[in-house]
């Protein structure tokens, strides 16, 4: 019997639970936009999984699991044509074992449910399937509950990256790796970059997961082998950078080289909104404002010394500014130098304990140094300052979850749903959770 429907109507953990608990046998077929992919259960387990968006074969799996070097990915290509013969030669070798093979295919499988799992929206189709204990003999120790978790996680992590590397922008090589020491999972995104492909097309051209696309990505560009060479404009990013961050309203400040360095800076020409932001600087001297968008901008073009020498000087004319203080923090945490970091968001909060954003910043801050109680303590008393903020929630959920505080999680995503019930992060979780 075939059964049928949408993912919004039927979520795949729900699907999954169905299957598992029901210990039913066959295909599960999914579509999501222009994705296709298939899931074998036998008697309720997994054994097999195949994507259109993920096309690794478990050589490609080996190769990552182990981060191999581009070096040792030739000599490994040397031993025959097909990954079966290569398999062969490590077999023999003693490289690996039957057991670590198994391994292989299991994490092959893994990664494809897990990228499915966090999608919402699509459709799909379990229907009876013919020989799958044949076609797939090998029984995997896959649970299914680790399963569903390790989607969340992938959600939250996806989500970060692309606030780091959204879709919409293209990168150059500036650097090429030459090298065969470094991984050559690094050289195959490497060959996607060009001055034509989003984040997007690489994404969609690559046989890797998005997940591990953006990571080697954002990796490119730590190691300052890939540079951003030019995006669409985003207005929404620039409002937020600006309001927030540097706490001043552009248009109050009355110069012709000012509101050209912002618009430049708005188009993320940096370079020419620095000039400007110079002129600007000569012109009022005494106007801290503009050395807030000139230290940041020394900063968008990774002259870090220049940026905190201009905030820093700038500090010392009005030791209360909090704008100041906030690009500080930021950029400290940043450089992962969370104990200055710190003393600048506090001086901030001690100014005025109202002021949201801090505390948001302060709470991320005892995130990242896994300090998860004094995280949770701010977070909660951001709430209590502006109950419907749905960011502070869903961060909230998000560190519950990793102290396995389910219900805790689970409340904090219901309550997102009360103040707004279309929210898609906290539906999916919930829905993943088994609670929706």
């Amino acid at each position: 019997m075939t059964v049928e429907g949408t993912l919004d109507t039927i979520p795949l953990p729900d699907l999954f639970q169905i299957i598992t608990f029901g210990k039913k046998t066959g295909i599960l077929e999914i579509a999501v936009n222009e994705f296709t992919g298939k899931i074998y259960f036998l008697k309720g387990e997994i054994r097999g999984a195949i994507s259109s968006s993920i096309r690794e074969n478990i050589f490609d799996v080996y190769v990552r699991n182990n981060n191999l070097s581009l070096k040792e990915f030739k000599v490994l290509r040397s031993f025959g044509k097909t990954q079966k013969e290569i398999f062969s030669r490590l077999l023999k070798d003693a490289k690996i074992n039957k057991q670590e093979f198994i391994q292989l295919q299991e994490d092959q499988i893994k990664e494809i449910v897990v990228d499915f799992l966090s999608m919402n929206v699509g459709k799909f189709k379990f229907l009876k399937g013919k020989d799958i204990e044949k076609t797939y003999p090998n029984a995997y120790k896959i649970a299914i509950q680790s399963l569903l978790m390790g989607s969340i996680d992938r959600i939250d992590k996806v989500e970060n990256l692309e606030k780091e590397i959204p879709g919409i922008q293209i990168y150059k090589i500036i650097n090429p790796k030459t090298d065969e020491k470094y991984p050559a999972i690094d050289y195959e995104i490497l060959s996607l970059v060009d001055d034509n492909n989003t984040v997007n097309d690489i994404v969609f051209n690559s046989k890797r997961s998005k997940f591990i696309v953006l990571q080697v990505l954002n990796e490119l560009i730590k190691d300052k082998i890939i540079e951003l060479s030019r995006e669409k404009e985003l207005e929404d990013e620039f409002k937020s950078e600006i309001t927030q961050f540097l706490d001043i309203n552009p248009s109050s400040i009355d110069s012709k080289s000012f509101q050209l360095g912002v618009k430049f800076y708005k188009d993320r020409l940096f370079k020419q909104a620095l000039e400007e932001f110079e002129k600007a600087a000569k012109l009022f001297p005494d106007d801290v404002s503009i050395f807030k968008y000139l230290g940041l901008t020394y900063y968008k073009l990774d002259q870090k010394a220049k940026a905190l020498e201009i905030f820093n000087n700038a500090l010392n004319i009005t030791p209360k500014d909090i704008g100041i203080l906030m690009s500080l923090g930021k950029i400290y945490t940043k450089e992962n130098n969370f104990e200055k970091a710190e003393s600048f968001f506090t001086k901030i909060i001690s100014i005025n304990p109202n002021k949201v954003i801090a505390i948001m910043e302060l709470a991320n801050l005892k995130y990242l140094q896994k300090d998860f109680v004094g995280s949770i303590k701010l977070f909660q008393n951001v709430l209590k300052l502006k109950p419907d903020y749905i960011d502070g929630y869903n961060k909230l959920a998000g560190i519950y979850l990793k102290k396995n505080q389910k219900s805790d999680a689970i409340a904090c995503w219901k309550k997102v749903l009360e103040i707004d019930p279309t929210n898609k992060l906290a539906h999916r979780n919930l829905e993943i959770l088994g609670q929706v």
